[in-house]
């Protein structure tokens, strides 16, 4: 290791440390917590006020140690947090009640995911007319890169609502059922509605770029009520589908 590498880690591990270093390290260490906390405050509010201000404080010092960063922009400072809070909820001594808050902070990662994603030229419904219906069934779509699909067996819908802010109702029956969460980024406005489980595995199969009959016999071997027809159209409307 050569003496530059060497100082890089000793730099970095009193960045992370969890008590504060002596001397001018510490105002480096001190400014990056805050930032760090700064950062998930702002990505993960719903979260934030469903474990309340001191235990999210715990959890964001605890995954700033376990989870740093690597990357310059403090916007992607959260990118691993959903997963850490998931894993810190999973363990055989945490309540049931508090294992929705992984899929809770997924969403509240996937809105955060949209807001940045690139922008990319979008398909009409009527870009269909062009292909023979004999061609249907072996097409391959592209979804818009900044679509994004969060599934919970638990109202996550509900809870991000009801949590986004200090305004909302906080109340949601945990028992309500499961969520299917469709986010895309139309006209530049973000669009999070949830949607049926049969339309969730559609288009999680598109996302995956299978044909378009192996995704529709995937959201039918859920629903053999299952509207191909309504579905794409609505995703086409929803400018989730790209060239």
């Amino acid at each position: 290791m050569t003496e530059l590498a060497a100082r890089q880690q000793a730099f970095a591990a009193e960045l992370l440390a969890h008590a504060r270093p002596t001397g001018g390290m510490g105002v480096y260490h001190d400014n990056h917590r805050a930032n760090v906390r700064q950062a998930l405050e702002l990505a993960y509010p719903a979260l934030r006020r469903l474990v309340g201000d001191e235990y999210f404080v715990q959890l964001v010092a605890q995954y700033r140690m376990s989870t740093p960063s690597r990357s310059g922009d403090l916007h992607h400072a959260g990118a691993g947090f959903a997963s850490f809070v998931h894993a810190h909820f999973s363990t055989a001594n945490a309540a049931a009640r508090y294992a929705c808050l992984g899929d809770v902070a997924a969403l509240e990662w996937a809105w955060q995911e949209v807001f940045v994603a690139e922008d990319a030229p979008t398909l009409e419904p009527n870009a269909l007319a062009s292909i023979a219906e004999s061609s249907w069934p072996a097409l391959r779509f592209r979804l818009h890169p900044a679509c994004r699909l969060v599934g919970s067996r638990y109202p996550i819908h509900a809870l991000w609502i009801a949590n986004r802010d200090a305004a909302g109702d906080a109340t949601v029956d945990l028992d309500a059922g499961a969520d299917y969460v469709f986010l895309t980024r139309p006209q530049h406005e973000i669009l999070v509605r949830r949607i049926t489980p049969a339309a969730f595995e559609f288009l999680c199969a598109l996302q995956a770029r299978t044909t378009l009959a192996e995704a529709t016999e995937r959201a039918c071997a859920l629903d053999s009520t299952f509207d191909l027809l309504a579905t794409l159209v609505d995703t086409f409307r929803a400018g989730a589908i790209t060239q």
